[in-house]
């Protein structure tokens, strides 16, 4: 049986959404509540655009990158693969600048994960490196999850056997692809296909 298990990293693993919300109220001196389910994190709190470029600006730095939360669950069950043997790799889009910090906080948390840096799909923020197609194609895992439809496009096409989108409560930044199904959380996904 294949022992390679792939995830996206944030709002799959990592609750990336709260700690950037949490950081951008203390930037702009007050509260900010998610409003709708869009992707974009702009529209999706309200912010204008001078400061959604102040939360960026200030948040854009190994500090913030490498100190989010993870989801309680999926890190218990990402526990729980490498306990069993799994090899667990995490295919995720940071910025070059936030990958040794994001490293280190998965390795501190998770002894023996592997994390790769993928390209980022925002034409603002390019990192010059493989997509997740590529990474995913040469992994070759039994399984992949991830947050977003373009991902989930891009793991159907390296031929990942079995394919979940997590829902991290916002639209999928996308077109819904026919056939995936949508779990609210990592380990109810890795559960009912089978590998928990």
């Amino acid at each position: 049986m294949n022992q390679i298990i792939a995830i996206d990293s944030d709002q799959v693993l990592v609750d990336f959404v709260s700690g950037w919300a949490h950081f951008a109220s203390t930037v702009l001196g007050r509260e900010i509540h998610s409003l709708n389910t869009a992707f974009p994190l702009h529209i999706r709190f309200g912010l204008t655009g001078s400061e959604s470029n102040r939360v960026w600006t200030a948040f854009n730095c190994p500090e913030a990158w490498g100190n989010l939360p993870f989801y309680t669950g999926a890190a218990e069950a990402v526990r729980e693969l490498l306990d069993n043997g799994y090899a667990v790799h995490v295919v995720t889009s940071v910025p070059t600048l936030a990958l040794d910090a994001r490293r280190q906080a998965f390795n501190r948390t998770f002894p023996g994960i592997v994390v790769h840096q993928a390209e980022s799909l925002h034409t603002n923020h390019p990192n010059d490196a493989p997509s997740k197609e590529t990474i995913l194609k040469t992994l070759k895992p039994a399984f992949y999850a991830d947050d977003r439809w373009p991902h989930i496009r891009e793991a159907i096409n390296a031929g990942v056997p079995h394919i979940y989108r997590i829902s991290g409560a916002h639209d999928g930044d996308g077109k819904p692809v026919s056939g995936i199904t949508v779990y609210e959380s990592l380990e109810i996904a890795l559960k009912v296909s089978g590998f928990l």
